[in-house]
């Protein structure tokens, strides 16, 4: 229906923005392309982290709706004439493609062929789709933003139109173009683009904020959901570029319960070698395919995929992609490679103040800074750390939390030094990048973290330290496939001195819900019913502990295992 927007879309998704822009700038008063123009700073948003390009992804949406507004109550004769325009738009992509877009086929459902009933009634339901698009959006944004009000008021202004598009649609008739009820099949895939978003993303928050958006009318089903955006990203049609882009955010970083990683992988891999074969040069995509590759174990090809994607994003955006060369650095620090590190996070750190995780960067450029023997670096930056911290970021939320720690133990430097350890470690925790390590590399990074952290259990540190070293220290040597009996003699010591933490709550949860996974692994297909009490008991205690940073991915993944369990639980009797 859009073969000119498509066209735009994939130059936007393969970082390919010389070609974009002019397509845009020959029509930026269609509405279509007008949304599409939104897709740039979504992306730029996405690889570099700063806190500014949200306030310009919603200029660009502004303008969107201005140009849907001079659409929304347009007569039959002028929507007959978009109609013709955009034929004509399509016409000229088809015939004369970017280099390196490869067109669909031409097929029955072109515009041409359609009467000109199915085109006022197709255009008019396109254009109220491109609103529940862009109140969807706007609501996002705003969430991001703290917007918490305006956001919520905008997503349930974009759900209701969704839902009612797709009861209105249900009987209409998308495969037979004789028909006078036919809708366009890319109306249909828009719809379940939007519908699936909605169902995906709220199925994945913490339980206590699904019950509150229940109540203003959203609903949840994270499976209906998935198969929306997978129908949506097969396609082929405006929407599989941002359906791709959810469905890799499911797959490499939605919490988890008790699944297998190979097979989540593998059910991926399919997706993100097309998008890499369809995108070669999209730095989005290079990165999640990077991500891909870290969480098989193979941080050499991470590494090609994210220096890839750095370098593209730089010609393009004209701007260091924070967000892909902190990845990047994280690759090297798992690689022990600590220069290499270093020299990304300071690329990081020194060019944008913006950067919504910069306390985080300024922490771990100060352990790379340990590292190296640039100790009154290392304490310059631990000194201004309060300064570097976004305060208004979800993430860097973590830094704010762990810089309290830092003041607690005000001048035991070798203390604060090994908290700064295993700040690093944590936030592989919370990615699932510990539980994705080969074993060599699990091997090699404990050896490293021992080195790093000393005999802690029998120092003068504080609890709180004590009961993170042993967290970390429980998840490598599990990863490395030592006997599990020490590693829940490990868990169920931090679960016995949890009581005593001072500020760092959530490694009573952490030791809690891995607990609760060794019992459910060791066991598995020799379930009893006193196992599944004893996996839910670890699993309720750990949903217990609350007021902790990045409390909700824990959470959503303890919500996910009680489910999970619970289920099991019910079959086997």
């Amino acid at each position: 229906m859009f073969r000119y927007v498509e066209q735009t879309t994939w130059c936007i998704w393969n970082s390919e923005l010389q070609n974009a822009r002019a397509m845009i700038g020959n029509n930026p008063d269609h509405y279509r392309v007008a949304f599409a123009a939104c897709d740039i700073n979504l992306i730029k948003n996405n690889i570099t982290g700063h806190t500014s390009v949200k306030e310009a992804m919603l200029e660009d949406l502004n303008r969107a709706d201005e140009v849907l507004n001079s659409v929304y109550r347009l007569s039959e004769a002028a929507i007959l004439e978009l109609a013709q325009r955009t034929i004509q738009m399509n016409k000229q992509s088809f015939e004369n493609p970017v280099q390196g877009y490869q067109p669909p086929p031409l097929n029955a459902f072109e515009l041409e062929n359609m009467s000109e009933k199915q085109l006022i009634d197709n255009f008019r339901l396109d254009i109220e789709t491109a609103q529940a698009e862009v109140s969807m959006q706007r609501g996002i944004v705003q969430f991001q933003n703290n917007s918490f009000l305006r956001g919520a008021y905008n997503l349930r202004k974009g759900w209701k139109c969704f839902e009612g598009l797709s009861e209105r649609t249900k009987g209409m008739q998308s495969t037979d173009i004789s028909q006078d009820n036919f809708v366009h099949p890319d109306i249909i895939n828009a719809i379940n683009y939007g519908v699936g978003t909605f169902q995906f993303g709220i199925s994945v928050l913490p339980s206590t904020i699904i019950k509150v958006l229940s109540y203003l009318g959203f609903k949840a089903d994270r499976e209906e959901g998935i198969a929306m955006l997978r129908s949506a990203f097969n396609s082929q049609s405006r929407v599989s570029s941002p359906a791709a882009a959810l469905l890799s955010v499911n797959y490499l970083f939605v919490p988890r319960a008790f699944a297998d990683k190979e097979t989540i992988l593998n059910e991926y891999q399919p997706i993100i070698d097309k998008l890499v074969e369809t995108y070669p040069n999209g730095s989005f995509f290079l990165y999640m395919a990077a991500n891909f590759w870290r969480k098989k174990g193979d941080l050499d090809r991470a590494v090609d995929y994210l220096t890839k994607a750095v370098r593209r994003a730089e010609e393009e955006y004209n701007t260091t992609p924070s967000q892909h060369v902190f990845e990047l650095a994280q690759c090297y620090f798992m690689q022990e490679n600590y220069q290499k590190t270093t020299e990304q996070l300071e690329k990081v750190f020194n060019s944008h103040a913006d950067f919504d995780m910069r306390g985080l960067t300024a922490m771990e450029l100060a352990i790379c800074y340990e590292h190296l023997g640039r100790h009154k670096e290392c304490d310059d930056i631990l000194a201004n750390l309060d300064n570097y911290i976004c305060k208004e970021s979800r993430i860097d939320k973590y830094a704010l939390e762990k810089n309290k720690t830092l003041k607690l133990l005000k001048k035991k430097r070798n203390e604060i030094v090994v908290q700064l350890h295993v700040a690093h470690y944590e936030i592989f925790y919370l990615k699932r990048d510990l539980s994705n390590l080969t074993p060599q590399d699990a091997k090699r990074l404990l050896a490293s973290f021992k080195n790093d952290v000393g005999d802690y259990e029998n120092s003068d540190m504080t609890v709180d330290t004590i009961c993170a070293c042993s967290v970390i220290e429980a998840c490598l040597s599990r990863q490395i496939g030592e006997d599990l009996s020490g590693v829940k003699s490990k868990f169920s010591r931090v679960i016995e001195l949890a009581p005593k933490l001072k500020i760092e709550k959530q490694w009573g949860a952490f030791a809690n819900y891995e607990m609760a996974e060794v019992i459910y692994h060791e066991n598995r297909g020799k379930f009893t019913d006193q196992v599944f009490d004893t996996v839910l008991s670890y699993l309720e205690s750990a949903e217990n502990y609350k007021n902790y940073p990045l409390e909700d991915i824990l959470k959503t993944r303890i919500k996910m295992a009680l489910k999970q369990v619970r289920n099991e639980a019910d079959k086997s009797k």
